[in-house]
């Protein structure tokens, strides 16, 4: 799937299908997640203390490394060679 692409309905660009354009969201999902299961009382206090912060610091690691992907290096919009974004 690497580099596999698809046009928008809503123009002509090009959008990348690799899994990992969707890391940031599915984190930012998982810290919801955490503080809903925290208000349901599923998970205790302590543990979404400890959570929330990790997945924070994953999602700012995923935006340091951004535009580092194999399938989107090069062109001139930060992601990569035509073939993404």
């Amino acid at each position: 799937m690497d580099g596999e692409m698809t046009k928008s309905e809503t123009g002509n660009n090009m959008t990348c299908k690799c899994p990992h354009h969707k890391v940031t969201a599915v984190l930012i999902i998982l810290i919801a997640v955490a503080f809903l299961l925290k208000a349901y009382g599923v998970l205790s206090a302590g543990t979404v203390d400890v959570v929330w912060p990790i997945l924070l610091g994953l999602i700012g690691l995923k935006k340091l490394s951004k535009g580092m992907c194999k399938c989107c290096s090069g062109h001139g919009n930060g992601c990569g060679n035509g073939k993404c974004c």
